[in-house]
């Protein structure tokens, strides 16, 4: 019998497990997501620009536009927005009750520098979009806007 050390068996043990979540996530797409490089697939939004602004699309599934809080600067939009349920259900013999939430927080660099005070936004089946101006020059302003 041969002596082997245990620091070895660590080491080969811990390659194992990292080839073996190697290959469970798809590794490029995962660092996409968290290092940010791939805004699109990271949280759904889309961002357009024209000649005259900026228009920013998220996709917000089943928020209520209340809950919705939305601030833009001339150099991002941020929006966050919190969901709560609570179901029950009483029968004869039977007490169940059920509470979730959850909540989504995003900031979307903005491609151009824009007029924040001047943006609009409306939601409508679970589709936030933000319209900007853009700008020329101005200094920044910080505004929180009033969903439709």
């Amino acid at each position: 019998m041969t002596w082997e050390d245990p620091f070895e068996k660590i080491v080969r043990l811990r390659k194992e497990m990292n080839k073996l979540f190697d290959n469970f996530f798809d590794r490029t797409e995962m660092e996409r997501l968290y290092v940010g490089k791939d805004l699109a697939v990271k949280s759904g939004s889309d961002i357009k620009v024209n000649d005259k602004d900026v228009v920013v699309k998220l996709n917000l599934p089943g928020v209520d536009k209340k809950d919705i809080n939305l601030n833009v600067t001339e150099n991002y939009v941020e929006v966050k927005a919190e969901k709560k349920e609570e179901n029950k259900l009483k029968k004869k013999g039977i007490f169940r009750e059920e509470r979730s939430f959850r909540s989504f927080h995003q900031i979307v660099p903005l491609p151009a520098v824009v007029k924040a005070g001047k943006a609009k936004a409306e939601y409508k089946n679970g589709i936030l979009e933000v319209r900007i101006p853009k700008k020329n020059g101005e200094k920044k302003e910080v505004k929180k806007i009033t969903i439709k």
